[in-house]
């Protein structure tokens, strides 16, 4: 039962009991190899609103799924809520992340071109390694999830710029 309570009833993922546990085993070591990437799913109140909650889930339990095929085997998947998602992950190296990034986002864009959906699954990220600049791991979290919103409103930003016309 205790293992249960653990996961997220929708996507099987963990939640945030998994998480504060998590972290707590991790803050007291004192060689940490962390990093974090906090995911955003862009546009995902959109989908909710227009094509309904039974599809939305339907989304968030497919990108539960190739968040584990991908990062499975070097870190922890979380839930946070919503359209939110943690990966605690034991690997520091960038180029390694942002390749296992590209590669979770190689499988969203091919279900997208394979699928007739009238919407695309897109998701914002940031990525954070621990390093001896924070002073613990949660003030480190609270970076990785700065970093995330950042690139969402750089997306935003871009967006915009190419969608809203020129004056006359």
């Amino acid at each position: 039962m205790h293992e249960q309570a653990k996961r997220d009833p929708l996507t099987g993922l963990g939640n945030r009991m998994a998480y504060d546990e998590y972290l707590t085993i991790w803050n007291r070591k004192s060689n940490i190899t962390l990093s974090v990437i906090n995911i955003d799913l862009d546009g995902f109140k959109n989908i909710n609103d227009v094509y309904g909650h039974q599809e939305g889930d339907e989304v968030l339990k497919f990108f539960a799924r190739k968040l584990e095929e991908v990062f499975g085997g070097i870190g922890f998947a979380i839930r946070w809520g919503g359209d939110e998602f943690i990966l605690l992950l034991n690997e520091k190296r960038r180029e390694r992340l942002e390749k296992y990034v590209k590669m979770l986002n190689d499988k969203i864009d091919a279900y997208n071109d394979s699928n007739d959906m009238p919407y695309r699954i897109q998701f914002s990220c940031g990525i954070a390694i621990f390093d001896d600049s924070f002073d613990n791991v949660y003030d480190f979290i609270r970076h990785s999830d700065k970093l995330m919103y950042q690139e969402k409103q750089k997306k935003m930003c871009l967006k915009n710029l190419v969608e809203t016309p020129a004056p006359d």
